[in-house]
């Protein structure tokens, strides 16, 4: 498994579709389609990454250092643009990999004491990490793929919801390109 960061979840509208759907579908505009396709879209994004940041703060283990920091900068690294949501994942910390393959009871801690090196401090410390989880990047693909369906199904009903036909002209022409 590669943790280097790349885009693990695409959900996009093709510029060909959306100019059949202006065109001969709604009686929208070009322009019009196109908003409420960046708005469903940047809506399921600010929606979607937060929870992903709470869940990294939860359940990735502590005692790795700058692991969850490094996670979340990689997530915020996810945009929209063209008519694409890019959802990045990964890390670039060389240890990620070890601590994947660690179990739960590895890594999940209550009030134990442990060494451990924190910023410049190496010794014992009291290891506090009840919610971590073994194999957090997989279960944190899992889970991001999980919240950024409910978030999409969210921003659509949200921006679609009393539109009726042209709704479902739109809804049908999303594509999901790493499901």
């Amino acid at each position: 498994m590669s943790f280097a960061t790349k885009t693990h979840y695409t959900i996009g509208f093709h510029k060909s579709d959306l100019t059949f759907v202006a065109g001969q579908q709604t009686k929208l505009s070009y322009n019009q389609v196109k908003q409420v396709i960046d708005n469903i879209l940047d809506e399921t994004l600010s929606l979607t990454v937060p929870e992903i940041e709470e869940w990294i703060e939860d359940n990735v283990p502590m005692r790795t250092g700058k692991l969850r920091r490094d996670l979340r900068l990689e997530l915020s690294s996810s945009f929209v643009s063209k008519m694409l949501l890019r959802l990045k994942l990964g890390t670039h910390i060389t240890y990620a990999e070890f601590v994947e393959e660690m179990s739960t009871s590895m890594v999940a801690h209550t009030n134990q004491w442990g060494y451990a090196y924190y910023g410049g401090y190496h010794g014992k410390v009291l290891l506090n990490d009840p919610d971590a989880i073994g194999k957090f990047f997989t279960e944190m693909i899992k889970y991001s793929k999980e919240r950024l369906e409910v978030n999409f199904a969210k921003a659509k009903a949200m921006y679609l919801g009393a539109a009726g036909g042209a709704a479902r002209s739109i809804e049908r022409k999303f594509k999901w390109v790493n499901k």
